[in-house]
């Protein structure tokens, strides 16, 4: 049987019980190309829900030019990552900038199919820039 795509390997192991075991092994995806990435001033860290209650559920991020406000509901981020943005969102909130990765913006500034990935300090923000130093040095 022949790989139909590049770095595709399969497998066949013989049979046992009467059954073949047939494995498809992909390479590893990396970032699509139809994603872009964008920085905006986070407006507001939304409570989660569920799994994710008494931590960050969402961020919410503004437009830097019509000012509209979009929710970023996917956080490619860990646990931890997600309940220390959830205690220090009083220091976060309009002073960081949400780094992520969106599929479009529409004319109006909303985010499509957006993914956060991470953040930095507003430009000026001391506050927000000792939060996040002291956070990613571990102290």
């Amino acid at each position: 049987m022949a790989n139909s795509l590049p770095g595709s390997r399969i497998t066949r192991t013989p049979p046992r019980d009467n059954w073949w075991k047939t494995q498809l092994r992909l390479p590893p995806i990396g970032p699509t190309p139809d994603r872009r990435r964008y920085d905006w001033e986070i407006s507001e860290i939304v409570p989660g829900s569920g799994k994710y209650a008494g931590s960050a559920g969402a961020i919410q991020v503004r437009h830097p030019i019509t000012g509209a406000r979009s929710e970023l509901g996917s956080l490619a981020i860990a646990d931890a990552e997600r309940q220390w943005i959830w205690d220090h969102r009083a220091e976060l909130e309009r002073q960081a900038v949400a780094k992520f990765e969106a599929m479009e913006i529409t004319d109006a500034g909303a985010v499509r199919s957006g993914t956060f990935t991470g953040l930095h300090q507003a430009k000026g923000s001391e506050l927000a820039l000792q939060v996040i130093g002291k956070h990613q040095l571990g102290r």
